[in-house]
């Protein structure tokens, strides 16, 4: 939670909803809208705007700094083999780069971490539980005979908090 009424993701996490709804906790919610980047469209980055606070969860404190080798927390609902539920998975991992994706290029902390699909859209958090990224995808070759195993797996795009304040404060 960016707010008591604001939650953080990635784009592409709230562009596959097939039914719109946010889960916190003990609260559901299906009344909400949600604001994409308009002046950077490849921004991999969504706010979702709740129609009533949610009481009794704090949202997490954004930091705007980060150094390579810092040690990082990533939180997400990635699928566990055998399982028919959504379960809470967390990795540690760590700043491994700052990189320009996209276009037009737009920079973006790399973190080696071994993540799926289901950590998009989730925290990076630093030692002090502060927001530093948003998982926006993970960056690897597709594995082939020639490629060796280190080019699929381990590093993950996130998208730099700076961006979330400048979403929230309608700057992009």
């Amino acid at each position: 939670m960016y707010s008591k009424t604001q939650i953080v993701t990635a784009k592409h996490v709230v562009e596959q909803l097939d039914s719109p709804e946010v889960s916190l906790g003990d609260y559901i919610f299906s009344d909400f809208d949600y604001d994409f980047p308009t002046e950077l469209p490849e921004l991999d980055l969504a706010i979702i705007n709740l129609r009533s606070e949610v009481n009794g969860l704090e949202p997490f404190k954004i930091c705007d700094s980060y150094d390579l080798l810092d040690e990082v927390t990533i939180i997400g609902y990635p699928p566990v083999p055998r399982s028919n539920d959504a379960y809470l998975v967390v990795n540690k991992g760590e700043v491994s780069s700052r990189v320009q994706l996209y276009q037009p290029e737009i920079q973006v902390m790399i973190v080696s971490s071994l993540l799926r699909g289901g950590n998009s859209g989730g925290p990076v958090l630093n030692n002090r539980g502060e927001v530093i990224g948003i998982v926006s995808e993970n960056l690897f070759n597709q594995f082939s005979p020639e490629n060796g195993i280190n080019e699929s797996i381990g590093f993950a795009a996130a998208i730099e908090s700076i961006w979330i304040k400048d979403l929230a404060n309608h700057r992009i």
